[in-house]
């Protein structure tokens, strides 16, 4: 049976919140309190929080709920080109 990593958005949100990031925020702001914090995204795998951010659009987040939204649309992007969808 394959195991399907599905923790990711919580690894993610977890370290939205150790970086200091509030609402409402600017891309740039979010991007410089990152630093270099890393996301477990897979069981072995981690990615700097500033690579999942860069991905993101667009350059201001009103509130989490925005914020979570656009993490979630480039989280879908970017399966869709990793799987040729």
């Amino acid at each position: 049976m394959v195991k399907n990593f599905t923790c990711e958005p919580h690894f993610m949100m977890k370290a939205v919140t150790k970086a200091g990031i509030s609402f409402p925020i600017s891309k740039a702001e979010a991007l410089a309190k990152a630093g270099d914090l890393e996301v477990k995204v897979d069981f072995d795998k981690y990615v700097t929080l500033r690579s999942i951010l860069e991905r993101m659009v667009p350059e201001y987040y009103d509130n989490a709920t925005f914020f979570y939204n656009a993490y979630m649309a480039a989280q879908t992007k970017e399966l869709k080109k990793q799987f040729n969808y």
